[in-house]
């Protein structure tokens, strides 16, 4: 396999990218990233405890959120400086158990998380100065299982979680002052079995379920008055399986999907809110066949998923799509589980 080589280091970073790598400590590295692999930050002061399922920045990027495997608190949050600042205060009321997604909303007021066990989605007020506050009520109509990921639209007025059992995935509408609020209707035509992802475009128009079962991603037409519109045309060129992770260009015109067991196991699509679904790219040189989370860096100019054997970060382009990977430090040489960059 060819890989780019490295910058040169002593630049001031682009961004910084975020990823949890591996079932042993510290279960998470971050680098400075100028067009490819910069400088390795310190590790965090407070040693995680467990894998590192998912890592957020705050819209501002002046916090990173981690959700961890073993608990409690399962749930982290650093001030980044860039690299790693004080930890917040854990929050009063702990997630009952492991957390799979965490999120920011767009006004940087709020964090939501997926969790294993009931009540599967819990969130909490957010302040930069004070961060976690008291955790807000539960929905009032509970996700039917153990969620897998969850997103807020971009205006901040509805949250998404995608989860086992029918529906498949519940989008209740949201307000910072009061949370949780009344459950949206369930869309015509279910996913087709556990959801594993969801993600709003970035223009809040649709909205995107991958699921267990063929054809493993269903996206919709989004309306915060009404709802689940109708659904868009499956991709032409089929999906193998799951899809574990979903992330648009910043354009809003490219959606990536991240596969959980097949080979490639990196996709991307030209995306259209009046089309859906464009002619598939050609797929990256496989590396991997299990793909966990994948994101567009901030500038829409490069592509990173989290595989089985390593992180993954390829240059990309709406024109001719994949390029030639990037070469990955030796610590990123192994099971990773989650990605994030900083927001530039």
């Amino acid at each position: 396999m060819t890989f780019l080589a490295r910058p040169t280091a002593g630049v001031a970073p682009e961004t910084d990218l975020v990823t949890g790598v591996g079932s042993t400590t510290p279960y998470i590295y971050a680098h400075a990233w100028n067009s490819g692999f910069g400088t390795q930050y310190a590790n965090p002061s407070v040693a995680l405890s467990g894998i590192v399922f998912n890592a957020s920045f705050s819209p501002s990027g002046q916090t990173l959120l981690i959700s961890v495997s073993v608990g409690p608190p399962y749930v982290i949050a650093y001030k980044w400086l860039p690299g790693y600042g004080a930890k917040y205060t854990d929050p009063a009321s702990f997630p009952a158990s492991t957390v799979t997604g965490g999120i920011f909303s767009p006004q940087e007021n709020a964090t939501a998380f997926s969790i294993d066990v009931s009540p599967y989605v819990v969130a909490y007020p957010w302040t930069t100065s004070g961060g976690f506050g008291t955790i807000y009520s539960n929905p009032a109509t509970l996700p039917t299982g153990y969620a897998r990921g969850i997103a807020f639209s971009p205006a901040g007025n509805a949250v998404a979680v995608a989860h086992d059992t029918s529906p498949y995935v519940t989008v209740y509408a949201w307000s910072a002052s009061t949370g949780f609020g009344a459950k949206y209707a369930d869309p015509s035509t279910l996913p087709a079995g556990d959801g594993r992802s969801v993600r709003f475009s970035n223009d809040g128009s649709s909205i995107i379920v991958g699921h267990l079962n063929s054809p493993y991603v269903s996206a919709y037409a989004w309306n915060a008055s009404t709802g689940f519109g109708a659904k868009y045309s499956d991709p032409a060129s089929a999906l193998t399986s799951a899809v574990s992770g979903i992330d648009f260009s910043p354009s809003n015109g490219v959606i990536a999907l991240s596969l959980s067991n097949s080979s490639p196991s990196l996709e991307a699509y030209p995306w259209s809110s009046s089309t859906g679904f464009g002619t598939k790219y050609s797929g990256p040189a496989t590396v991997g066949s299990v793909a966990r989370e994948v994101a567009f860096s901030p500038d829409g100019k490069n592509i990173v998923v989290a595989t089985s054997s390593q992180t993954c970060v390829f240059p990309w382009s709406n024109s001719s799509g994949f390029g030639t990977i990037y070469t990955p430090p030796s610590s990123l040489l192994s099971s990773t589980y989650s990605v994030a960059w900083r927001p530039a």
